[in-house]
């Protein structure tokens, strides 16, 4: 687990909006790489658009891992290089949003290539990009500067873990992940879905007036069909798991209030 400091200069009325951007596993067919290309070119053109790294960037699934089906892998991906055309392609993705970027997690796809093959592909995509790492789960520690007026928010964020499969185990491992952590902003991966939750609670401010805290968290989402039609199965399928939406949710944030929401698809 790492923390990373982020600063940003804001204006008067600017709203953040912060993307999570994970599970895209890229290099296989399932992956709806146009729609990703779209969310990439949508954050460079927005001045006040931000995301932070989930994992499960690309898929990473060599012959050697039991999970390997060679007629699913994308057209692009040499099966004799596929870390580094994968992460190759990552790089080319997400460069023109490098400086946007306030740090990459890893995920259960980067740690099972860096295992077995001893190939550490978040490190490299991290130097690539000239980002910092968050390690599988991290803080970010969020601080706007408004004409020497500075507010300060933190998102945790984790890849995450676990094989809910129903909505509601999946809301369930979201609520006790906010539970775990002192944060504003909670960001968990790895379950393929858009799940958003806000939780509200009580407390004093220094001159004994009672204020609302809100919090606010997400399921980061995916970039992977687990139903395509005209190619092999995908693991999702094998498994008869529910279809999922493609894409992420996002957060937006008013620094000068600190009014947070979260918004899904």
């Amino acid at each position: 687990m790492e923390v990373i400091p982020y600063g940003i200069s804001v204006k008067r009325g600017s709203k953040i909006k912060l993307y999570p951007i994970g599970d895209i596993h890229a290099g296989v067919k399932h992956c709806e790489e146009h729609k990703i290309k779209e969310l990439v070119q949508e954050i460079q053109r927005d001045k006040e658009a931000y995301w932070i790294g989930v994992g499960d960037y690309a898929d990473y699934i060599a012959p050697t891992d039991p999970r390997w089906d060679s007629k699913v892998i994308a057209n692009w991906v040499d099966a004799d290089n596929i870390a580094e055309d994968q992460t190759s392609w990552l790089e080319h993705l997400l460069k023109p949003i490098r400086s946007k970027c306030m740090g990459l997690c890893f995920g259960n796809h980067e740690e099972t290539i860096r295992l077995r093959l001893s190939c550490n592909v978040h490190k490299n995509l991290c130097e690539s990009l000239n980002v910092p790492s968050l390690g599988y789960s991290g803080f970010v520690k969020l601080t706007t500067n408004r004409s020497g007026k500075e507010r300060s928010i933190i998102i945790c964020v984790t890849h995450g873990a676990g094989s809910a499969a129903t909505k509601g185990a999946r809301i369930n491992r979201l609520k006790e992940f906010m539970a775990n952590f002192d944060a504003d902003i909670y960001i968990h991966g790895h379950l393929h879905d858009i799940i958003t939750n806000t939780s509200v609670s009580l407390g004093l401010d220094r001159n004994n007036n009672i204020k609302q805290r809100v919090r606010v968290g997400a399921m980061s989402g995916s970039w992977l069909t687990a139903y395509t039609q005209s190619v092999p199965a995908s693991y999702a399928e094998k498994k008869m798991l529910p279809p999922n939406v493609v894409g992420c949710p996002s957060f937006i944030i008013t620094p000068e209030e600190k009014i947070l929401q979260v918004i899904g698809l």
